[in-house]
Protein backbone atom coordinates (compact mmCIF):
# COMPACT_ATOMS: atom_id res chain seq x y z
CA UNK A 1 0.00 0.00 0.00
CA UNK A 2 2.81 2.43 0.95
CA UNK A 3 4.60 1.58 -2.31
CA UNK A 4 1.44 2.25 -4.31
CA UNK A 5 0.96 5.62 -2.55
CA UNK A 6 4.55 6.54 -3.44
CA UNK A 7 3.88 5.63 -7.07
CA UNK A 8 0.66 7.63 -7.10
CA UNK A 9 2.36 10.67 -5.53
CA UNK A 10 5.33 10.54 -7.91
CA UNK A 11 3.08 10.18 -10.95
CA UNK A 12 0.92 13.08 -9.79
CA UNK A 13 3.98 15.31 -9.34
CA UNK A 14 5.44 14.36 -12.72
CA UNK A 15 2.14 14.81 -14.55
CA UNK A 16 1.50 18.11 -12.79
CA UNK A 17 4.96 19.28 -13.77
CA UNK A 18 4.38 18.40 -17.41
CA UNK A 19 1.08 20.29 -17.49
CA UNK A 20 2.20 23.30 -15.45
CA UNK A 21 5.91 23.46 -16.26
CA UNK A 22 8.32 25.96 -14.79
CA UNK A 23 8.10 29.65 -15.45
CA UNK A 24 10.53 30.82 -18.10
CA UNK A 25 10.82 34.08 -16.14
CA UNK A 26 11.91 32.34 -12.95
CA UNK A 27 15.44 33.18 -11.83
CA UNK A 28 15.30 31.21 -8.58
CA UNK A 29 18.70 29.76 -7.73
CA UNK A 30 18.26 29.05 -4.03
CA UNK A 31 15.73 26.59 -2.64
CA UNK A 32 16.26 27.07 1.10
CA UNK A 33 12.51 26.92 1.81
CA UNK A 34 12.23 23.48 0.19
CA UNK A 35 12.73 20.66 2.64
CA UNK A 36 14.34 18.71 -0.23
CA UNK A 37 17.80 19.80 0.98
CA UNK A 38 18.84 21.43 -2.34
CA UNK A 39 20.28 24.88 -1.62
CA UNK A 40 21.17 25.75 -5.21
CA UNK A 41 21.44 24.35 -8.70
CA UNK A 42 23.48 25.54 -11.66
CA UNK A 43 22.33 26.21 -14.33
CA UNK A 44 19.66 28.07 -12.40
CA UNK A 45 15.97 27.33 -12.85
CA UNK A 46 14.69 29.19 -15.91
CA UNK A 47 18.14 29.81 -17.38
CA UNK A 48 18.38 30.27 -21.15
CA UNK A 49 21.31 30.09 -23.56
CA UNK A 50 23.07 27.45 -21.46
CA UNK A 51 26.07 25.91 -23.23
CA UNK A 52 25.51 22.40 -24.60
CA UNK A 53 28.72 21.30 -22.84
CA UNK A 54 27.48 22.35 -19.41
CA UNK A 55 27.59 20.22 -16.30
CA UNK A 56 24.95 20.46 -13.57
CA UNK A 57 25.99 21.39 -10.02
CA UNK A 58 23.88 20.86 -6.90
CA UNK A 59 24.71 22.34 -3.48
CA UNK A 60 23.00 20.73 -0.49
CA UNK A 61 22.35 21.82 3.08
CA UNK A 62 24.53 19.01 4.40
CA UNK A 63 26.09 15.64 3.54
CA UNK A 64 23.91 13.55 1.25
CA UNK A 65 23.40 9.85 0.75
CA UNK A 66 25.11 9.72 -2.66
CA UNK A 67 23.53 6.46 -3.80
CA UNK A 68 20.00 7.59 -2.91
CA UNK A 69 20.49 10.94 -4.67
CA UNK A 70 21.87 9.32 -7.81
CA UNK A 71 19.02 6.82 -7.95
CA UNK A 72 16.49 9.63 -7.54
CA UNK A 73 18.03 11.88 -10.22
CA UNK A 74 16.35 12.37 -13.61
CA UNK A 75 17.75 14.62 -16.36
CA UNK A 76 15.29 14.78 -19.26
CA UNK A 77 15.69 16.71 -22.52
CA UNK A 78 12.96 18.36 -24.66
CA UNK A 79 10.63 15.99 -26.49
CA UNK A 80 11.91 13.06 -24.46
CA UNK A 81 10.75 14.90 -21.35
CA UNK A 82 7.19 15.00 -22.73
CA UNK A 83 7.35 11.37 -23.95
CA UNK A 84 8.52 10.25 -20.51
CA UNK A 85 5.72 12.18 -18.81
CA UNK A 86 3.16 10.74 -21.25
CA UNK A 87 4.43 7.22 -20.59
CA UNK A 88 3.50 7.60 -16.93
CA UNK A 89 -0.19 7.58 -17.89
CA UNK A 90 0.15 3.85 -18.61
CA UNK A 91 1.56 2.99 -15.18
CA UNK A 92 -1.04 1.29 -12.99
CA UNK A 93 0.64 -1.26 -10.75
CA UNK A 94 3.76 -2.02 -8.77
CA UNK A 95 4.90 -4.33 -11.57
CA UNK A 96 5.49 -1.24 -13.70
CA UNK A 97 8.72 -0.51 -11.78
CA UNK A 98 10.75 -2.48 -14.32
CA UNK A 99 9.11 -0.54 -17.16
CA UNK A 100 9.90 2.71 -15.32
CA UNK A 101 13.55 1.69 -15.07
CA UNK A 102 13.65 0.92 -18.80
CA UNK A 103 12.08 4.31 -19.58
CA UNK A 104 14.65 6.00 -17.35
CA UNK A 105 17.55 4.51 -19.29
CA UNK A 106 15.90 5.23 -22.63
CA UNK A 107 15.01 8.88 -22.02
CA UNK A 108 17.39 10.35 -19.45
CA UNK A 109 20.68 12.10 -20.14
CA UNK A 110 23.46 9.71 -19.09
CA UNK A 111 26.61 10.87 -17.35
CA UNK A 112 28.85 10.70 -14.29
CA UNK A 113 28.39 12.05 -10.77
CA UNK A 114 31.32 13.74 -8.99
CA UNK A 115 31.07 14.58 -5.27
CA UNK A 116 33.19 16.76 -3.00
CA UNK A 117 34.72 15.24 0.17
CA UNK A 118 31.89 16.56 2.37
CA UNK A 119 29.19 14.99 0.11
CA UNK A 120 27.33 18.30 0.08
CA UNK A 121 28.10 19.27 -3.53
CA UNK A 122 27.50 17.10 -6.58
CA UNK A 123 28.45 17.77 -10.20
CA UNK A 124 26.72 15.74 -12.90
CA UNK A 125 28.76 15.66 -16.13
CA UNK A 126 26.77 14.42 -19.15
CA UNK A 127 28.50 11.79 -21.30
CA UNK A 128 27.94 13.90 -24.44
CA UNK A 129 26.89 17.39 -25.46
CA UNK A 130 23.29 18.35 -24.81
CA UNK A 131 20.97 19.08 -27.73
CA UNK A 132 20.96 22.76 -28.75
CA UNK A 133 17.86 24.95 -28.34
CA UNK A 134 16.25 22.37 -26.06
CA UNK A 135 14.51 22.67 -22.71
CA UNK A 136 15.92 20.28 -20.11
CA UNK A 137 14.34 19.21 -16.83
CA UNK A 138 16.28 18.25 -13.70
CA UNK A 139 14.14 16.19 -11.35
CA UNK A 140 15.07 14.60 -8.04
CA UNK A 141 12.42 12.32 -6.66
CA UNK A 142 12.13 11.18 -3.08
CA UNK A 143 10.84 7.82 -4.40
CA UNK A 144 13.07 6.66 -7.25
CA UNK A 145 11.73 3.39 -8.64
CA UNK A 146 8.89 3.75 -6.13
CA UNK A 147 10.94 2.51 -3.18
CA UNK A 148 14.02 4.69 -2.56
CA UNK A 149 14.09 7.43 0.07
CA UNK A 150 16.79 10.11 0.09
CA UNK A 151 18.41 10.75 3.46
CA UNK A 152 21.11 13.00 4.78
CA UNK A 153 23.74 11.21 6.81
CA UNK A 154 22.23 12.75 9.95
CA UNK A 155 18.93 11.00 9.24
CA UNK A 156 16.88 13.85 7.75
CA UNK A 157 14.42 12.66 5.11
CA UNK A 158 13.74 14.44 1.84
CA UNK A 159 10.05 15.32 2.02
CA UNK A 160 9.51 16.91 -1.41
CA UNK A 161 10.63 16.25 -4.93
CA UNK A 162 12.83 18.87 -6.62
CA UNK A 163 12.50 20.20 -10.17
CA UNK A 164 14.33 22.78 -12.27
CA UNK A 165 14.40 23.64 -16.00
CA UNK A 166 16.91 25.29 -18.32
CA UNK A 167 17.24 25.78 -22.08
CA UNK A 168 20.40 25.27 -24.11
CA UNK A 169 21.86 27.77 -26.55
CA UNK A 170 21.66 27.52 -30.34
CA UNK A 171 24.97 26.46 -31.88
Amino acid sequence: MKLRLGLTFTLAVLLGASWLGCSKDSKITSFQNQPGLVLSVSPADGSASVLTTTSVTFAFSGPMDKEAFQQGFLFLPGQRMQEFMDSLDNMHSDSDSMYMQQMYHQYCVQGEFHWNNQNDTCVFQPDSALSPMTEHMLYITQHRDMQMHMHQHNGAVMTQDFMSHFTTVDH
